[in-house]
């Protein structure tokens, strides 16, 4: 019976014997960090999977293992390295498969992408070329090049990795060709510069590729599902084209190959591996239709599949047979199930909070989905009664950002009643300015919505046009729960009698004028003044610090940076504004003083906790808790744990 709501993204497809999918959903590879040291998947990591699994994924593309202790990308990554691995690789197959999902192993080797400080020496590569873009998380090294010894041994590894997988049950085993990894580093004329049968054809480009198909058919096998991944194109100087990459699937069809994924992006360029918000949907579905138009092998395609109409239309253009889904099931594991019953999702901001907290081997983050990391809880929480608090508590959340939203969609869940007070007409906070400035974030506008809706279906009551100035008009609740944002920072320049602030020029940027100074070189300013130049002015952002953007999350901040400047915008660092006079002002840097004429001058200087109301309703005998930007100025992940967090504070007091 066919879905209702998206037919094509519900149709089985059958890739070869053996490996037949329920519908078109693949979970695309990402790294974790949830492994322990020793490259075993942990029970965590299993629990990460099996959730996926259970909510109607199709096929999960375990995350890159590392086929070769060298070869890995970070202290706690999987690998298919070593027989001791095996066990814990059951555990991980076995719960996909109760489930009723399948799993993919895929294969990797990081190549010059390896940290030193990883392996402990430096790594290897095709040839002696560094990655080129320095200053950000994994690039900057020069790697030794390989001996016709070393790939070959290696080749070995990649065939002992596959035998490993098989036996521990995974379903299918794919190569990792892309994203500027080793495999990548042999394919490109821009990395490979060897003069031996590995290098320069294309013919030679590809021999790693097609030695290692090989050795592993010798392995599992002849009928074992096998797939590959690419970077369709290289969109760099001197990289290759989707003609290279349609050739090299030719030469790999004879191998038995059954689905090839195609991607793109690489650590020059590592805003195409994960794209940010501003990359349109299905980023990649372009170049897969070339591709799939000329070679007999199902395809898939990747980048910003963030709603199942996405994936839909990609299926019914036939841009591609599979969507794989990547961030969007970090973000919300419920995709699948929530496509297949037409309900709403909440869609990936592509922020990048998970790339940067992975890339720097740091615990895997999401800004929207406060449970990552946690999925053994939600598992545990499903296979029991719902949860119920066991004393009904009255709670009164005043101002419904993100941070409030979230707390009081928690506590109703728990059975609590709840009363959300909004002093504005519509629920979301900053979320509604942040969503309105630049092209793509219009995703943080619906994100608001999707989290006001949850809250409506929990049972909380929103009063809106209501603003909390005292404790008279919350009667007596159990708990008041503030979440009404902070204040600006103001900060005091000699002679300037006029400014406006980030938040008066969001609001209506068309009353500012035509030259524009601003203050602050913060996410807030940036994206000021990036919506400004895009109409027109003429901008400057003045930074304090050593660079703009300063925690703002990798790669989009690179990215981002290149966009402000291809736009025009002056950008001066280690500046600060000494005075003004109405018509200029007066900057100081380490190299010089200079005067900058201005219409405007706008303060984007960051934010201050609000604590007034707090204050006020503590004196009253009420039990507080701030949390948000009330409690601490920071980003849309903060307000939601906090929000998270609260609640369950309150259960442990029960």
């Amino acid at each position: 019976m066919k879905n209702i709501y998206y037919p094509k993204l519900f149709t089985p497809i059958k890739l070869t014997e053996g490996l037949e999918l329920k519908n078109r959903i693949v979970m695309a590879p990402m790294a974790t960090n949830f492994a322990d040291e020793f490259g075993s998947p942990t029970e965590n990591q299993c629990a990460y999977y099996r959730l996926r699994a259970r909510k109607g994924v199709a096929l999960i593309v375990s995350e890159s293992n590392y086929v070769r202790e060298d070869g890995k990308n970070g202290p706690t990554r999987m690998g298919l390295h070593s027989d001791h691995v095996i066990p814990a690789h059951k555990r991980l197959t076995a719960a996909v498969h109760e489930e009723g999902g399948k799993v993919c192993a895929q294969l990797h080797y990081g190549g010059y992408t390896i940290s030193p400080q990883i392996i402990g020496r430096y790594p290897l590569s095709c040839s002696a070329t560094p990655l080129d873009t320095k200053g950000e998380v994994s690039v900057g090294n020069i790697p030794r090049k390989m001996s016709i010894r070393d790939i070959n041994d290696l080749v070995q590894c990649y065939a002992a990795a596959a035998g490993r997988a098989k036996e521990a049950e995974y379903d299918a085993i794919q190569i990792h060709c892309a994203h500027g990894y080793l495999l990548n580093q042999f394919l490109s004329p821009h990395v490979n510069k060897r003069q031996d049968e590995y290098g320069g054809s294309d013919e030679n480009r590809l021999r790693i590729v097609i030695d290692i198909f090989k050795a592993i058919r010798n392995v599992i096998g002849p009928d074992f599902p096998m797939t590959v991944r690419f970077s369709g194109e290289e969109t760099i100087d001197g990289g290759y084209g989707v003609d290279f990459v349609i050739n090299a699937i030719h030469e790999l069809e004879r191998f038995n190959i059954c689905e090839v994924s195609i991607s793109g992006g690489n650590y020059e360029q590592a805003e195409k591996i994960s794209p940010p918000y501003w990359f349109k949907p299905g980023y990649y579905s372009e170049v897969a239709r070339q591709i799939r138009a000329s070679v007999r092998v199902p395809v898939s395609t990747v980048g910003r599949i963030i709603n199942p109409q996405i994936a839909e239309d990609i299926l019914t253009r036939g841009d591609a047979d599979l969507v794989y889904v990547g961030r969007e099931l970090v973000a919300f594991p419920s995709f699948a199930e929530a496509a297949e019953k037409g309900l709403p999702v909440k869609e990936c901001l592509g922020c990048n909070t998970c790339f940067d907290s992975m890339s720097r081997g740091q615990g895997f983050c999401c800004a929207i989905n406060p449970y990552l990391g946690h999925d053994a809880e939600i598992l545990a929480k499903e296979s029991s009664a719902a949860p119920q608090s066991s004393t009904v508590k009255h709670i009164a959340v005043i101002g419904s950002g993100p941070a409030g939203l979230t707390a009081a969609t928690e506590a109703a869940r728990l059975g609590h009643q709840v009363k959300l007070y909004e002093k504005n007409t519509n629920s979301g906070g900053k979320l509604i300015q942040a969503g309105s400035m630049v092209e793509g974030k219009e995703v943080i506008l619906r994100l608001a919505d999707y989290l006001e809706n949850e809250a409506h279906n929990a049972g909380v009551e929103i009063i809106y046009n209501h603003e909390i100035k005292d404790a008279s008009e919350l009667g007596h609740p159990d708990l008041v729960i503030l979440s009404v944002g902070s204040t600006e920072k103001v900060l005091h320049i000699e002679g300037l009698e006029k400014f406006v602030s980030s938040d008066e020029a969001m609001q209506d940027l068309n009353k500012l004028g035509q030259r524009i100074i601003i203050v602050g070189g913060g996410l807030v300013g940036a994206e000021l003044a990036e919506a400004l130049a895009v109409k027109g002015r003429e901008v400057t952002i003045i930074e304090a610090m050593d660079n703009i953007l300063n925690g703002y999350e990798f790669p989009n901040k690179r990215a981002e940076i290149r966009k402000l400047c291809d736009l025009g915008i002056w950008i001066y660092v280690n500046s600060t504004i000494t005075s003004a006079d109405g018509k200029n002002i007066t900057v100081k840097n380490k190299n010089n003083n200079f005067t900058l004429p201005y219409d405007d001058v706008v303060l984007a200087t960051g934010y201050l906790p609000n604590l007034d109301l707090q204050n006020k309703l503590e004196q009253s005998g009420l039990k507080v808790v701030a949390i948000g930007d009330c409690s601490s100025a920071g980003k849309i992940i903060n307000a939601l744990n906090d929000g998270v967090k609260a609640i369950q504070n309150l259960a442990v007091e029960n």
